[in-house]
This record gives structure tokens, C-alpha cells and sequence, in this order.
């Protein structure tokens, strides 16, 4: 039995290589699940473990001019962490219609990070194919825990903070898409440069992950869907890099939903552990993981590879 494959339609695949990818995806969807709501970079495991997985299942070899495929495939697991944000923070949501100044500034974050961040957007894209990359990302993300550990005496509350506030969140969230690089690290860095508490800082920046991640998610996902609908476009004009039917698809509906309800197990107690613990821990584990994966790239960049 066969089906054909999901990046090269010309190529046969086997129920083995179909069930890798629905590995890959379970693996990669329990891993955004965490690590999207930890300083660590979601984005930075998945371009690293993505590669890694690619190797060793096999599924990143299927056709090495895939680029896109990955990326794709991030951005899919991201709905599912934003279903969960929307599901524990609907209260919250529902709330900022009664406090209209804290929505400004959440506005106000979101389009800086916008204007910021637009201009990178393609190069943003191409840095998920790189380890190296994600590596180097995880030692920024370091440098800005270490900062942020060691700032004391910040006490303002989200209904006491300002445009400043509001403007340092959304200029270091900028930073972000890059892989390695720290969404919840570098925002909740500058909520406590500006002044925030850390409970304040990191519950503002879960609720700018909101608008955060719909901007990825249109421009990259439904953007490109809205081309195919309204203007005939096909996937592969849509989706450059990537092929879509019936064998790609299902994996990624699977790895949304796995990252879906890992992230609403574990979001309440991950959020819990980053305002009472000290961030040491999280530095010491990003440049480990840095200084492995560089040393994997330049040593050994092969060693995964299945024959």
C-alpha cells in the first residue's frame, strides 16, 4: 500500500514514512505545547528538534528544496497554543472590554511589533531551516533572562503601566520571530525594565501572545488561503515550498491539536513556575542546549541522518 508523497507528488511513500510524519507532529505538537509558554522559545525548539526529527524519521529528506515545509508546520502548532491562550484567558479577554486604557496598550504593543517586524518577514522565514541559528537565538534569550533576573523593586500593575511600558514590550517582541529568540523572554524583560512586577509583566505578555500570534497566523496562513479562494491560486503558488492533500494534511491537524492540550494542561502551572522561580534555571538550559546544538551543526551537522 502507497499514497503519494506530501512534497514530491511524483514520489511513492510507504504507511512507514506516512506514520513519521504523524510522529513528527504528535512530537513537535507536545513540545510547542511547553515550550510556548516557558522563556525558552517555542520557535527555537521546533527549528532545531524539526531538523532533528527530519533526520532521523526521515521526513525532512523526502525532498531537501521542502524549505517551506517546516515553517508551515509551526505556524499550524501555533493555533493550537493559541486555542489555549483563548481558552485559560477568556475571562480575561472578556474583561478588557471594561478596561478600555489596557487595551489601547495592548494595541499599541502589537502594532510597534508590527511596523518592527514586517520588514523581516522573509527572513524571519528562511532563519527555521537554520539550527545554528535557533542556537544563536537561545544565547540572546539568555542574555535577557540574566537581565531580567536581576532587576528588583518593579511594583506597577497592568492598570497602573503607560505608553512607555506598552512601546519597550512591543519594540523587544520584535525580536521574536526570530527562532531561538524568546517571545514571553524578551517581553517580559522589558515589562520589568519599564517598571511592571514580574506577575504583571508575564500576565501582559500572555495577553499580547493573543493579537501576536493571530498577526503570524493571517499573514501566513490565512493570507495564503484567501489567494486560493479568491484569486485561483494553487496550494503550491499559496504554500511556495510545500505541497497540501491528503497525506500533509491530517499530521498537521494532528500537531495543532497535540499542542493544543499539552498547553492547556500545563499553562496554569508553567505560568505559576516562571513568576515564582528564579530564571537561572531556564538560562542554564538555553545555553546548554545552545553549545549542544552548535556543536552538532559544526561537528557533526550529519549525524542524524538515516540511510
Amino acid at each position: 500500500m502507497s499514497f503519494t508523497c506530501s512534497f514530491v507528488e511524483s514520489c511513492p511513500i510507504g504507511v512507514a514514512a506516512v506514520m513519521a510524519l504523524y510522529l513528527e507532529a504528535i512530537l513537535l505538537g507536545i513540545l510547542q505545547g511547553i515550550a510556548e509558554f516557558l522563556p525558552i522559545s517555542s520557535d527555537g525548539h521546533l527549528a532545531v528538534f524539526g531538523k532533528l526529527l527530519g533526520e532521523l524519521l526521515g521526513t525532512g529528506s523526502v525532498n531537501p528544496e521542502d524549505d517551506g515545509r517546516l515553517f508551515l508546520m509551526v505556524i499550524v502548532l501555533h493555533l493550537g497554543s493559541l486555542a489555549t491562550l483563548l481558552v485559560v484567558y477568556w475571562k480575561d479577554l472578556v474583561g478588557l472590554l471594561h478596561k478600555p486604557r489596557l487595551l489601547g496598550w495592548i494595541v499599541l504593543s502589537t502594532l510597534v511589533t508590527g511596523v518592527l517586524a514586517i520588514g523581516f518577514k522573509k527572513a524571519f522565514r528562511d532563519m527555521f531551516n537554520s539550527p545554528t541559528i535557533a542556537a544563536l537565538g537561545w544565547l540572546v534569550t539568555a542574555g535577557f533572562l540574566w537581565w531580567a533576573d536581576r532587576i528588583r523593586g518593579t511594583t506597577l500593575t497592568l492598570d497602573q503601566m503607560g505608553w512607555k511600558q506598552a512601546v519597550g514590550v512591543g519594540v523587544l517582541q520584535a525580536l521574536a520571530p526570530a527562532p531561538g529568540v524568546s517571545r514571553s523572554g524578551t517581553t517580559i524583560t522589558a515589562g520589568l525594565l519599564t517598571g511592571l512586577s514580574r506577575a504583571e509583566a508575564t500576565r501582559y505578555s500572555f495577553l499580547i501572545a493573543i493579537p501576536a500570534i493571530c498577526g503570524a497566523v493571517v499573514l501566513e496562513l490565512v493570507k495564503p488561503l484567501l489567494g486560493m479562494l479568491l484569486k485561483g491560486q494553487s496550494a503550491a503558488e499559496a504554500f511556495p515550498g510545500v505541497v497540501l492533500n491528503s497525506t500533509t494534511i491530517p499530521p498537521l491537524i494532528v500537531g495543532a491539536v497535540v499542542s493544543f492540550l499539552v498547553g492547556l494542561l500545563c499553562l496554569r502551572w508553567l505560568i505559576a513556575f516562571v513568576v515564582q522561580r528564579s530564571l537561572n534555571s531556564f538560562i542554564i538550559y538555553l545555553v546548554v542546549m545552545a553549545v549542544l546544538t552548535l556543536l552538532w551543526q559544526f561537528l557533526a551537522p550529519g549525524l542524524f541522518v538515516t540511510a
